[in-house]
């Protein structure tokens, strides 16, 4: 320690001493320099565990597990202890461990050393094998490791977690694990636990619950509006229940035949080709489904391809869900269906559906509720094809028209409701100073009509048989009135036709009403045209005629209605 060197020591001794320290120091460097590269060394390989299962863990299942060591050589042959546990030993039933020797099993603690007291010798590549069987569902640490004998060191260990799963319930990812499980009788739950596609029927034919998830299963057979009796799902002679699941692909989503089956849920039977759920008796078994919790989806729904259906039709099953818009009887030539649907345009009660039933007649007839339509497609259908009498029978009134007056293409959905009211529809001051009895006709349409378009309503006991009326239309653009026809005789029960071009708002008048009664700075010697009613008797007759056509039964419905 050069820090005691006396000061009075000579220049020439502390030179040398100063060498000399140098000399240490650099000494040390290179012993640094040398130890540094060795501790990047790599440590020696130490032996490791692998551990595999063979399978899905049951409840009273037993099932196989192995162990292998895998030693380095510096390591092989050391005599050695097993030590392994399950952090929750009581979830063992029976733990068990092959002998090589004899082929038999041998039961063993569920928790502490196992082997013979002197040790193993540890081995390169041996495998113990074990089985294990759970007492209860749960997710489990199995713990192994070896440790030397003699100093009790642990040299390898390892841990497996497993999950112990109830045999009655079951998840399923493919096609064949799906299969499997519905014909396993063990399995009361099937779980679907991602999106399946399969190539055949799914055929339940025991009591049996499926959980869909919200997942799909698709049906592969191609063209599926080839009838082949493809059905997604099949519940045959059994009781099933089916939660939140989608079928979709077949000719129909599910078949419950001779069945009772629950859905629960959000069910999509959308994408098949001929509708989604059939009903049938198997071997005299009537069936039954209970909708009261399902909510029910069908965007392919359309007019014969109904969301449910009775082949045939069973007069002892009922069918009630608050999502069917309606249900129709359809002739099948040997049989009778009973198809229900979710919207009330895919039902023969829909105007379209009753006009494409009558598209080969001369005159359609149709009667249906003043909220329905007729779509653009099927207007132009009739104004492109061969002429015909449309007559339709609504709730307020009866709309006919002939086809060849179809002049201009449709763009627009026909609404059929005509509003009949005492109030004025509109909001003008033009008719504030009108002394006169006047009934409003307002057409919700607003599009082109066929040309010389009648409507035949109940006048609402406003004006008396026999009565002569004006019949005028309000221009809302302009804010002007136009007189259309005059001497319209109020008929048997108070009924009256007009006939008009356009759809717009109407209204009769008990009087012709005289140009200084209009208000709203409008010119009134424009306002009020002077038509040619030398033939509008004949239109009445011809309403009148057609409304026979249309039923007594229109005409009570319309007089009660309006009572």
């Amino acid at each position: 320690s050069f820090l005691c060197v006396p000061l009075e020591r000579s220049e020439k001794g502390m030179v040398f001493f100063m060498k000399k320290s140098l000399k240490f120091v650099l000494g040390m460097l290179i012993v640094v320099a040398m130890i540094v590269p060795c501790m990047n060394i790599k440590a020696a390989e130490m032996p490791t565990i692998t551990m595999n299962v063979e399978g899905d863990f049951y409840v009273g299942k037993s099932q196989e597990f192995s162990i292998t060591t895998n030693a380095p050589a510096e390591y092989e042959g050391i005599m050695v202890v097993g030590k392994g546990g399950i952090s929750d030993p009581s979830a063992i039933e029976k733990l068990e461990y092959y002998e090589v020797k004899d082929g038999n099993w041998y039961e063993m603690p569920t928790d502490g050393d196992f082997g013979p007291a002197v040790g193993f010798p540890l081995t390169n590549g041996a495998t113990s094998k074990f089985r294990v069987t759970f007492n209860k569902v749960g997710e489990y640490s199995i713990n192994f490791e070896v440790a030397k004998v003699d100093t009790d060191e642990t040299v390898a260990k390892n841990t497996l977690t497993i999950k112990v799963n109830d045999p009655s319930i079951k998840d399923v990812t493919n096609e064949e694990e799906l299969l499997a499980a519905v014909k396993d009788s063990q399995i009361k739950t099937i779980n679907i636990v991602n999106d399946i596609t399969t190539t055949q029927k799914v055929n339940v034919t025991r009591d049996v619950t499926i959980n869909g998830n919200s997942h799909k299963i698709t049906l592969n057979v191609g063209d599926n509006t080839v009838w082949g009796g493809h059905y997604v799902l099949q519940a045959y002679k059994a009781n099933v229940t089916i939660n939140d699941i989608a079928l979709t692909g077949g000719n129909a989503a599910l078949l419950v035949n001779g069945s009772n089956v629950v859905l629960n849920g959000k069910i999509d039977v959308s994408g098949n080709g001929f509708g989604g759920i059939e009903l049938a008796n198997a071997a005299g078994v009537t069936p039954s489904i209970n909708l009261e919790n399902a909510n029910l989806v069908n965007t392919t729904e359309a007019y014969l391809l109904p969301t449910l259906w009775t082949d045939p039709v069973m007069e002892d099953v009922e069918v009630n869900y608050s999502g069917f818009a309606g249900n129709i009887i359809v002739d099948k030539g040997d049989h009778e269906q009973t198809q229900y649907y979710l919207e009330k345009k895919n039902t023969l009660d829909s105007a379209d559906n009753q006009i494409k039933e009558q598209i080969n007649e001369s005159t359609i007839n149709i009667n249906t509720t003043s909220d329905d339509v007729i779509s653009v497609e099927v207007l132009n259908q009739l104004k492109n094809g061969p002429e015909k009498e449309i007559i339709i029978g609504t709730e307020n009134a009866v709309i006919t028209f002939n086809t060849k007056n179809m002049v201009e293409e449709f763009t627009s959905d026909l609404k059929l409701n005509v509003i009949i009211t005492k109030e004025q529809p509109f909001e003008s001051n033009v008719l504030d100073n009108v002394d006169s009895k006047l009934l409003f006709i307002d057409l919700e349409y607003d599009g082109v009509l066929a040309k010389d378009t009648k409507i035949i309503f109940s006048t609402m006991d406003m004006y008396n048989v026999g009565d002569k009326v004006y019949l005028y239309y309000y221009n809302e653009e302009t804010g002007k009135v136009e007189l259309i026809a005059k001497d319209i005789e109020i008929k048997e029960d108070g009924l009256v036709a007009i006939s008009i071009d356009h759809a717009s708002t109407y209204f009769l008048s008990s009087n012709e009403i005289a140009d200084n009664q209009l208000t709203e700075n409008t010119d009134n010697t424009e306002d009020i045209q002077n038509p040619n009613t030398s033939d509008f008797t004949m239109v009445i007759v011809a309403g009148l005629i057609v409304l026979s056509v249309a039923g007594f039964a229109y005409v009570a419905k319309v007089k009660m209605a309006n009572k």
